[in-house]
């Protein structure tokens, strides 16, 4: 076996980007007399932008469940009323007083009194000084229960974000289910969630309260619902359920409709509407049972008994979980949130329907058709917002992602389980890590290193991830929000969405306000362009400058925000993405550097010395063929390249002639992996008997010169390749000479 290498002293003319070598020991001393290897440079284009489109601002509604402190008039037994501020969601009852101090109503007499924790710490308990007082000398603000330490009855803290992440299965509402064992290792599988590509079918009971000032005089039905003809509040709420393009009073489709086009068609969920019932007692009976959970439990009893008394059958089509309960009911009552926070968990023991058989043990509640202040339930304050978010907790064990304690907003305005609710016409879409967990998101993953455009639509559902490489579980996930997609009509902003998500975080209560990558931070947060973390310090719940543009086209490690990965190193590298259009229906994002770029960049050239002409280590190859054959721009180096024989120690360096025991030649080369991509290079060989005339490998038969890659080398960037010289070329001449060309990729 015997290599013939091009001559150290091969002069150098930039005529075309190539190496010549010959077969021949005296044909390569022609090729050095002639100046047989040469190179030549070409420009890179780079794609123009993508226009700017518009969005609309929808009619802002003040009373989800998911608002700040409202206030609130409570009246007294005694006719009186007091002003309150309610601080209560779905984790908490809390009501204060304008001075910040806790209330509580005394089922004793049914006036509110001053509150203090309990000697356990489990529930608030009044004082003897009542609410229209002065508060006793002392007392503190904003007192309230440890979560961890609310004893009530769905077995644990009343919400579904106890069942929020797999990690965290220790809480009681999870083996009350039953269906699989406790310790899971992945959210996305949680088997206690509902199978997000199979269809499923809940059951909704209406549900009324005799003292209600919206109840008819007679008191023997619920409301029916103004504006629709004839109809009653099941009619209606199978539309608000399940028709398809149901738009009544600006409404952006069904609950079916929500969940069909977040999951790209994969989830069909529709609902039966059972009878509605109105309950024997007032609300002003479940107002005094003590703990959120009690009540709402209290009721869902109360309804499932008298519907049972009435001879219903639940439809066989309702979805029932392995042990037979009904899976998903929701429970609505006609009012508003003055009245009972929506919340979604499940009762510490399964309850009877009836002699049955069918049981209930996991259910959501929320209000329908009023708003605060409306004197009598109409279609205008029907919205689908709140009970999808309360459905994503029910169905899917989604948390929370605006901040429970108040001290942040968590997602905002950009995540149907933040304030993504806060239009209730006209709920926000999800976050894309609940989507790629449900399987609804088509991803493609990029390297750290990867270097692509990509054309990103805004119809949801099409996001580029990029993990964390350092062993750690964090990503970055890239996604368009348009206005092709009905359910971001109402966000502030539209463009590039860049989300930072940790699945080893639980939550979206520790805010990160200054992008210290070493300290603690949301599960999912939004990277907002203009880096003045405004959900992080409560300032506001989204703004105009959230995402990325071509105003703020840069997201890397040298900008603010910065794009490093959570507890990285400075060392550690960090993703590189380009922003190459404003907001329209595609946009088209740049993943990594260019290949010659980063080749520039870990070799440590600059100005000048960086172009693709230069020579630096003054070897006679310039930057382009040391990119292109995998040598050292830096130091000068005439070596051939070399090869042991095993699949990945080839080593870079000048190309060679190889001939074979037989006397058959083969022309060898390192070749970059990437070749024929963006910012990288492409290579082509021909061949000539005279060193005038040349053959192209297009023209010669494929079989003798498709390259053959023989090895790699031990960066896994480069490749061995190896090219059989023809026997004759088309004149029937000997081929004595090879060329390789190489030409920059735009």
């Amino acid at each position: 076996m015997k290599y013939i290498p091009l001559k150290p002293s091969l002069a150098l003319a930039f005529v075309t980007s190539l190496f010549i070598l010959s077969s021949s020991p005296c044909m390569a001393q022609k090729v050095q007399a002639e100046g047989g290897l040469a190179v030549t440079q070409s420009a890179v284009d780079t794609p123009e932008p993508q226009q700017l489109r518009s969005s609309r601002d929808n009619e802002t509604f003040t009373y989800n469940s998911e608002e700040q402190p409202y206030l609130r008039m409570v009246g007294e037994p005694d006719g009186s009323t007091l002003e309150l501020r309610d601080h209560s969601d779905e984790n908490k009852t809390l009501l204060t007083t304008l001075s910040d101090h806790t209330v509580v109503r005394d089922p004793k007499d049914g006036f509110h009194y001053y509150a203090v924790l309990s000697d356990d710490g489990s529930e608030l308990v009044p004082t003897s000084q009542r609410a229209s007082s002065p508060p006793p000398v002392g007392l503190a603000r904003f007192i309230n229960v440890d979560p961890s330490k609310l004893r009530h009855e769905c077995g644990g803290f009343c919400d579904q974000s106890a069942e929020k992440h797999a990690l965290v299965t220790s809480e009681k509402s999870i083996s009350v289910i039953g269906e699989i064992p406790q310790e899971q290792s992945s959210f996305a599988l949680n088997p206690n969630a509902v199978n997000p590509t199979a269809p499923h079918v809940g059951l909704v009971i209406i549900v009324g309260f005799p003292d209600d000032p919206n109840v008819p005089g007679d008191q023997s039905y619920i409301p029916r619902v103004e504006g629709v003809s004839g109809g009653t509040s099941e009619s209606f709420m199978d539309k608000l359920c399940n028709h398809v393009g149901f738009n009544t009073n600006e409404n952006t489709g069904s609950i079916y409709d929500y969940y069909k086009y977040q999951s790209n068609g994969l989830f069909e969920f529709t609902n039966v509407i059972a009878p509605a019932v109105m309950l024997d007692q007032p609300w002003s009976y479940y107002e005094n049972i003590s703990g959120l959970g009690n009540t709402s439990s209290q009721i869902l009893k109360d309804a499932v008994d008298k519907l049972a008394a009435s001879g219903y059958t639940i439809p066989a089509n309702v979805t029932r979980d392995p042990g037979g309960r009904i899976r998903s009911l929701s429970v609505l009552y006609a009012g508003n949130r003055n009245m009972l926070n929506p919340h979604a968990t499940s009762l510490s023991a399964a309850y009877d329907y009836g002699a049955t058989g069918d049981k209930f043990s996991r259910y959501m509640i929320s209000f329908f058709f009023a708003r605060p202040g409306e004197t009598q339930p109409t279609t205008a304050g029907s919205g689908i917002s709140t009970m999808v978010h309360e459905m994503g907790h029910l169905l899917f064990l989604w948390p929370d992602l605006y901040d429970t304690d108040f001290s942040s907003k968590g997602l905002g305005d950009w995540c149907l389980m933040a304030y993504g609710i806060s239009k209730e016409k006209d709920p926000a879409s999800l976050n894309p890590q609940f989507r790629i967990d449900n399987g609804w998101a088509t991803v493609t993953d990029v390297g750290v290193n990867d270097y692509l455009t990509a054309s990103l639509p805004s119809t949801g559902g099409v996001v580029y991830r990029i993990n964390n490489p350092f062993g750690r579980d964090d990503s970055f996930l890239v996604e368009n929000i348009g206005d092709e997609n009905p359910y971001n009509d109402g966000l502030p902003d539209k463009g590039i969405a860049i989300w930072h998500v940790d699945p080893s975080q639980n939550n979206n209560n520790t805010e990160n306000e200054d992008g210290n990558v070493n300290t603690n931070h949301y599960y999912i947060s939004l990277v907002q362009a203009d880096n003045e973390f405004n959900l992080e310090k409560n300032d506001n719940q989204g703004d105009s400058d959230d995402l990325f543009d071509l105003s703020k086209p840069f997201f890397n490690a040298s900008t603010t925000p910065s794009s490093r990965f959570w507890f990285s190193t400075l060392s550690e590298s960090a993703p590189i993405i380009e922003i190459l259009g404003n907001a329209g229906p595609n946009i088209s994002v740049r993943f990594g550097q260019p290949p010659y770029e980063l080749w520039v960049t870990v070799n440590g050239l600059s100005g000048g010395d960086a172009s693709q002409s230069a020579d630096v280590d003054v070897d006679g190859l310039s930057n382009l063929l040391e990119f292109a054959i995998g040598t050292n721009p830096n130091v000068s180096d005439y070596s051939s390249l070399g090869w042991a024989g095993a699949p990945n120690d080839a080593t870079p360096g000048n190309p060679v002639v190889h001939e074979s025991p037989s006397g058959n030649f083969t022309f060898r080369f390192m070749r970059r992996k990437d070749h024929g991509s963006a910012g990288s290079v492409s290579y082509a060989w021909r061949f000539s008997s005279n060193l005038t005339d040349w053959e192209s490998s297009a023209d010669t038969p494929s079989w003798l010169t498709t390259p053959t890659v023989l090895a790699d080398d031990p960066s896994g960037d480069y490749e061995l390749v190896e090219v059989i010289s023809p026997s004759v070329l088309g004149e029937f001449e000997n081929a004595l000479f090879f060329q390789i060309e190489i030409t920059p990729v735009p």
